[in-house]
């Protein structure tokens, strides 16, 4: 019997039980639940794990008023009382989503008021970093896939949208300034036609920069892992058939 010992004192422990199943399923992934410095992970069978990248902004840009208003919060508190709201997203707007390092794509969790229009995502990365008061340069995404879509409707259900990875550039978003604002790797999308009056996006969680190069994890171990939350935003996580893997949150 091991009994488990943190480096600091502990005020709360919460629990959760995640299905996790072969690659590409909405429920293997994961969002850190704010707050939690520490998690405990347990799978009766092995099963592969990849840290998240930390979703550090994210801005929807709405082109008509040339105004940028933040959503980090509502992307990443795991709530569903509250979203990032899309509502009528026009094609000339966009949502800006920086991360702590360069991803393979974003895992959009949708609320109960999906798109339902006919519409798809043209994705950009950052492929030149500029001074602080310049304009960014964005180039399209390649290999894009959208596990978003249904017949056609873009961000209809919980999904991968995923491109070839590529080494987005880490800058200040140059046509946007605050005193908290952080340095990181952007993306952006637009639509290619109005959204859904009203679209409700519960959470983002960028994706691992691999699919395949994961860690391997034994089965019925353990694994305590100390989070560090300026840098991972979650996880995902596979195994070979639909399994149950046992969260415990400490802090």
């Amino acid at each position: 019997m091991s009994v488990n010992v943190w480096d600091a004192p502990i005020y709360e422990v919460c629990g959760e039980d995640q299905t996790i199943n072969v690659a590409g399923t909405p429920s293997n992934y994961q969002q850190i639940r704010p707050g939690f410095r520490e998690v405990k992970l347990v799978c009766d069978t092995a099963w592969r794990l990849g840290l998240a990248p930390k979703l550090v902004h994210c801005l929807y840009y709405a082109a008509a008023a040339g105004t940028y208003t933040e959503y980090t919060t509502y992307a990443t508190d795991t709530l569903t009382t509250t979203h990032v709201p899309l509502d009528g997203m026009l094609a000339t707007d966009y949502l800006y989503l920086g991360t702590s390092t360069p991803v393979l794509g974003f895992y959009f969790n949708i609320g109960t008021a999906v798109q339902d229009e006919a519409a798809t995502l043209d994705f950009e990365y950052c492929s030149t970093a500029m001074s602080a008061t310049a304009t960014l340069a964005f180039t399209d995404v390649a290999g894009d896939s959208d596990q978003t879509d249904v017949a056609g409707d873009t961000l209809k259900q919980d999904g991968e949208y995923v491109f070839t990875y590529v080494d987005a550039k880490r800058s200040r978003l140059g046509t946007y300034q605050s005193p908290l604002f952080s340095k990181c790797h952007w993306y952006r999308f637009k639509p290619s036609a109005t959204l859904t009056a009203t679209t409700d996006i519960l959470g983002i969680l960028p994706i691992y920069k691999s699919a395949t190069d994961l860690a391997y994890m034994s089965a019925a171990v353990e694994y305590n892992i100390g989070l560090d939350t300026a840098q991972v935003g979650g996880w995902y996580a596979q195994c070979s058939a639909e399994k149950h893997l046992y969260i415990s949150w400490i802090r």
